[in-house]
């Protein structure tokens, strides 16, 4: 099984911004929230036997240490796209004052296009799967990676929150996928 999660809600989230910084915190709800669910991802990391894996933002690493303890691997490839210049900016302005239409050709200054993120997640999600067949994992990430992971198994997701995600399981032979809300699955 792999299990995608969205990292509880961060500064960036408040602000609304079309990418955070990797140095972003959670904001005082979103610790709450997480610190409300911890014995339930306690029980999912014991029940599944789960290796938890998070991007290195610090929203994704904060949300991992509080849910399930420091046994934490990094892993660079699930960060949201690189936000470069415009990283924390609402995407209101991003939109408006850079003329930077939210698709997947968006590339921000001095940093990645929405387009490469997919691809460096999809590599990454490709060793994972093949990793699920014999380990169950666990991944704290962002909302572009998850909606990319979907897009890329051709599986439709209403709105991805906070701590929500989606949940793949091989099974004969092939990938199945559900959403699941707050680690409820």
């Amino acid at each position: 099984m792999l299990y995608l999660i969205r990292h509880a809600e961060s500064v960036c989230n408040l602000l609304q911004s079309s990418t955070g910084s990797v140095l972003d915190e959670l904001s005082f709800d979103g610790r709450k929230e997480c610190l409300k669910l911890r014995e339930v991802a306690k029980n999912l990391k014991h029940k599944f036997d789960l290796k938890i894996v998070s991007s290195t933002a610090a929203r994704s690493l904060e949300t991992g240490v509080i849910l399930f303890g420091k046994d934490i691997k990094l892993d660079c490839d699930w960060q949201e796209t690189n936000g470069g210049y415009l990283q924390n900016i609402p995407e209101k302005y991003v939109d408006d004052f850079f003329k930077l239409k939210n698709n997947n050709e968006r590339k921000y200054p001095n940093g990645e296009s929405n387009k490469f993120m997919q691809e460096r997640v999809i590599r990454s999600l490709k060793k994972y799967l093949d990793l699920i067949k014999n380990q169950n994992v666990a991944i704290i990430t962002h909302l572009g990676p998850i909606l990319a992971v979907a897009e890329y198994l051709n599986y439709k997701i209403p709105n991805v929150k906070n701590l929500d995600g989606i949940v793949i399981n091989y099974v004969h032979k092939t990938y199945k996928l559900k959403t699941h809300k707050k680690l409820i699955h």
